[in-house]
Formats: C-alpha cells, sequence, structure tokens
C-alpha cells in the first residue's frame, strides 16, 4: 500500500490535473475494493445465519433424543422392576405346597 500512498500523495501535492489521476484511479480502486470486502461480508453473514440455524436444529434434535433416552431408561427400569417381582411371585407360589397333589 506504500506506492499507493506515494502516489495518492504526490497527486495532492502537485495539484495539477494530471497529477490528480492517479489520485481518482485510487478512490476508484478503493471503492472496488471495498464493495467487494463488502459483498464478501454479507455472505459471510448469510453462511453465519445458516450455520447457527443448522446448529440450533442439531441442538434441538439432541434435546429430544436425550429425553427419548431418558425415557427409555424409565421404562427399562420398570419393567426390569415388575421381572423382579414376577420372579419373586413365580418362587413364592412354586414354595406353596400344591392341592390336588398326592398326600403325604
Amino acid at each position: 500500500m506504500s506506492e499507493v500512498s506515494e502516489i495518492y500523495g504526490t497527486a495532492l501535492r502537485e495539484g495539477s490535473a494530471a497529477a490528480a489521476r492517479p489520485a481518482v484511479h485510487l478512490v476508484s480502486l478503493l471503492e472496488e475494493r471495498i464493495a467487494s470486502l463488502v459483498e464478501r461480508h454479507r455472505d459471510s453473514r448469510k453462511r453465519v445465519e445458516e450455520l447457527e440455524a443448522a446448529l440450533a436444529e442439531r441442538e434441538a434434535r439432541i434435546g429430544e433424543l436425550t429425553h427419548q433416552a431418558g425415557e427409555q431408561q424409565r421404562v427399562r427400569a420398570e419393567a426390569r422392576e415388575r421381572v423382579t417381582r414376577l420372579i419373586g411371585r413365580v418362587a413364592e407360589l412354586e414354595r406353596q405346597p400344591q392341592d390336588g397333589g398326592p398326600a403325604e
């Protein structure tokens, strides 16, 4: 950029129409560069917004899956308790004397 500064500074010091041409060219180049950077910034912001939306969707899905996993664990625990109670009930029934069997 020092070359650009030198051209611009020389044009301003000399004050002639011929010397001002490089300054006009410099301004034109800077305007183009600014327009390019503004467009890149807009594209980048749009991409960031898209990524933020995708991230929010994924976080929501993680929340749903976490809830489902918790429900599955609760159901499994209830099923284990029922099976344990049933096994205990079967063991209790097996220990009871059976009706209608041979008398001793």
